[in-house]
C-alpha cells in the first residue's frame, strides 16, 4: 500500500515539477493600441470622423486576422497575453455604452484566447462621458478575475502577478500609481525580471509627435520619482500609445530602463522594417529639431512648450534606440533564463518580421 502511495504521489509530483521548470522559459503574448469602436456603442454618429474610420475599417477587415494569428501560437506556446491601454476608443457618449465598449471588446478577445488576459487602461479608456467610471467598473473586476494582486494601498488599477521567478506590473498610466508601484517592489523582492505594462510611456520618444505625453507628463516630482524607482530595479518597460514599434535603452545613473513600444491597430501590411538605430547623440538632435522649429501652429508651439519642460532631465542619459516603419500587429516576448527577446509580428505574420534582445 505505501508503495503504490509513493508511486501515484511520484505521478502526481512529476508535472508540478515540469510546470514550475517551464516558468524559466516561456513566452508572453504582447499587443498594444486597439481601439475597439462600433456605431452601436456611440449616442452620436461619428460620422466622418478619422479616427472612427480607421477603427472601423481595423476592425472588420485586419484585427480579427492578427487576433486569431496571434491566439494560434499564444494559446500553445504562451503563459499569458497584455495589452498595453487603448483597447477602446472612448467618445461613446454615455456610461452605459462606454461600460459595454470594455465588456464587447473583452468577450471578443477571450473569444481568441484561452490564457489568462491582462489589459492596462489607456488614455482612450477614461475619454468621454462616464467613460472613467466605466473602467473603473469592469477592468479591475475582470482583472482580479485573472487573479491579477491589488496593493493595499492603492489609489489606482495597479496590480501585478508574479510569474516564476519574474514580476509583472500591470500598471495604471490614468491613475496616481506611484505608491503602488513602490509597494509592489517592496513586496517582491530578489525578482529575476520586472515588467511594467504600461499605456504611457515611461520615457521620452522620438517616434511621435506625442513625444512629450509620457506617465506624469505635468508631475515633474512623481515623474522622476517613478524614473528614478524603475531604473534601480532595471525595469523592462512594456508600452504603447505612440502607435509605433519602437525599442528604446535608457541608462540613468540609477541603472537602466528598457521601453518598447508596441502597436496593434492592424492593417493591409504584413511586413516591418527598421527605420533607424540611433544613440543619445542622434536622439537629442532629434529633440533640437523639434525644439528649435518655429512658425508653429499653437497646438505644436504648445507642446514644444512641455518638450523644454521635460527634456533637460534626461540629457544625461545614455541611449541606443531602434524604430520601425508604421506597421500594426502584435508581439511575443520570449524569456530564456537571464534573457528576454522580443518576436515583432506584423499584421497576420505567424513568423517573426523581426527580433529585439531587451536584455
Amino acid at each position: 500500500m505505501m508503495k503504490k502511495f509513493l508511486l501515484s504521489l511520484s505521478l502526481l509530483t512529476i508535472p508540478l515539477l515540469l510546470c514550475a521548470a517551464n516558468t524559466d522559459q516561456y513566452s508572453v503574448l504582447v499587443f498594444g493600441d486597439l481601439h475597439h469602436d462600433a456605431r452601436d456603442l456611440r449616442v452620436n454618429d461619428p460620422g466622418k470622423n478619422k479616427e472612427f474610420k480607421r477603427n472601423i475599417e481595423a476592425w472588420k477587415n485586419h484585427i480579427p486576422g492578427m487576433l486569431q494569428t496571434a491566439a494560434g501560437i499564444a494559446n500553445k506556446d504562451c503563459a499569458f497575453a497584455v495589452q498595453c491601454g487603448d483597447i477602446t476608443q472612448g467618445d461613446e457618449g454615455s456610461y452605459e455604452f462606454s461600460a459595454d465598449s470594455f465588456r464587447r471588446v473583452l468577450a471578443e478577445m477571450e473569444k481568441y484566447l484561452q490564457i489568462p488576459f491582462y489589459p492596462v487602461r489607456g488614455n482612450h479608456d477614461v475619454r468621454g462621458i462616464g467613460k472613467r467610471k466605466a473602467s473603473d467598473d469592469i477592468l479591475p473586476a475582470y482583472l482580479k478575475k485573472q487573479n491579477a494582486v491589488f496593493p493595499a494601498k492603492n489609489k489606482s488599477q495597479t496590480c501585478y502577478k508574479v510569474y516564476g521567478k519574474d514580476l509583472f506590473i500591470f500598471f495604471d498610466s490614468e491613475g496616481d500609481s506611484l505608491n503602488a508601484v513602490r509597494e509592489i517592489l517592496e513586496k517582491n523582492t530578489g525578482m529575476r525580471h520586472i515588467f511594467l505594462v504600461t499605456h504611457l510611456p515611461i520615457v521620452p520618444c522620438i517616434t511621435s509627435a506625442n513625444s512629450y505625453w509620457i506617465t506624469y507628463w505635468t508631475k515633474p516630482e512623481k515623474r522622476t520619482a517613478l524614473r528614478k524607482l524603475l531604473a534601480e530595479n532595471n525595469v523592462i518597460v512594456l508600452a504603447a500609445h505612440t502607435h509605433v514599434t519602437a525599442y528604446f535603452k535608457w541608462q540613468f545613473p540609477e541603472g537602466a530602463i528598457t521601453q518598447f513600444t508596441s502597436f496593434s491597430i492592424a492593417g493591409k501590411s504584413n511586413t516591418i522594417k527598421e527605420i533607424q538605430s540611433g544613440t543619445e547623440k542622434d536622439y537629442f538632435r532629434k529633440i533640437d529639431d523639434i525644439l528649435n522649429a518655429g512658425n508653429l501652429k499653437p497646438r505644436e508651439a504648445k507642446k514644444q512648450v512641455y518638450l523644454q519642460k521635460l527634456i533637460p532631465e534626461y540629457r544625461n542619459a545614455q541611449i541606443r534606440y531602434t524604430f520601425y516603419t508604421r506597421t500594426a500587429g502584435f508581439n511575443i516576448l520570449r524569456i530564456k533564463g537571464n534573457e528576454v527577446y522580443m518576436d515583432i509580428h506584423a499584421g497576420t505574420s505567424s513568423t517573426p518580421n523581426q527580433t529585439v534582445r531587451l536584455k
